[in-house]
């Protein structure tokens, strides 16, 4: 069995939106796919990454929307960090952040 990863800086997901990232998503499709520099608050995500459902479904990677697995933590200062993973593989445990972590700066760094 062949899994694809991928990881990408998106330098901000909305800004990745404005230049075709779901074109990106709709060719591609990765088992799993990490991303960093979302910089995004969670209103605005949660409708990206449901394109990125769409596009997932119209690919035939998934039965519908509700098949990619999604996961994203925020960082708590404005404008910084944060991380977004989607899986169209089962996730079966999820983590954020590191024990021990626990400043602003440092959130929206793990999942």
């Amino acid at each position: 069995m062949t899994i694809t990863i991928t990881t990408s800086n998106v330098n901000g997901i909305r800004a990745a939106k404005r230049k075709g990232i779901e074109q990106w998503a709709a060719k591609n499709t990765p088992d799993v796919w990490c991303m960093q520099e979302v910089r995004a608050p969670q209103s605005e995500i949660d409708p990206i990454f449901d394109e990125f459902g769409f596009e997932y479904a119209t690919a035939g990677r998934i039965d519908d929307q509700s098949g990619l697995n999604r996961m994203n933590e925020i960082c708590r200062i404005k404008g910084r960090a944060g991380v977004g993973l989607l899986s169209a593989l089962p996730v079966v445990d999820r983590r954020y952040g590191l024990p021990g972590l626990e400043e602003d700066v440092d959130s929206g760094r793990w999942i």
